[in-house]
């Protein structure tokens, strides 16, 4: 008898939060990227999507550092991945307009106040 794989597989292990404590309190960059691509490329085997929350994409150190170029002849470390099963759940109808209301307050004329997860904690001194 085959093993059924879920539909969609959800973890909180992508949280932005997460990913910051990971890189200060445990791992360096590199061991974060490969903790994180490790762990996407495990969560697509074995799921038919894996779902990425908008927020984790858009504040998550491992997502932000992983659509980089290293250099002009290495693709991005997204590019490992089977992307089509991923799926990125948005809390609007486009990841743009996701990434806007993280900063516009519905119906306010003033910007949120928000503190990015993945900025560096030393970047303002």
């Amino acid at each position: 008898m085959a093993t059924r794989h879920p539909a969609h597989h959800y973890c909180d292990v992508y949280d932005s939060l997460q990913q910051v404590k990971n890189l200060h309190g445990v791992w360096g960059d590199a061991e974060l990227n490969r903790f994180y691509l490790g762990r996407l490329r495990l969560d697509t085997l074995l799921a038919e999507k894996t779902i990425i929350k908008d927020a984790e994409l858009l504040n998550g150190i491992f997502f932000l550092s992983a659509t980089e170029r290293p250099n002009a002849t290495e693709p991005p470390l997204l590019n490992e991945l089977p992307l089509d099963k991923i799926e990125i759940r948005t809390r609007a109808r486009t990841l743009e307009e996701s990434l806007l209301a993280l900063f516009v307050r519905p119906g306010e004329p003033s910007l949120r106040g928000i503190f990015f997860s993945s900025a560096s904690f030393g970047a303002g001194k």
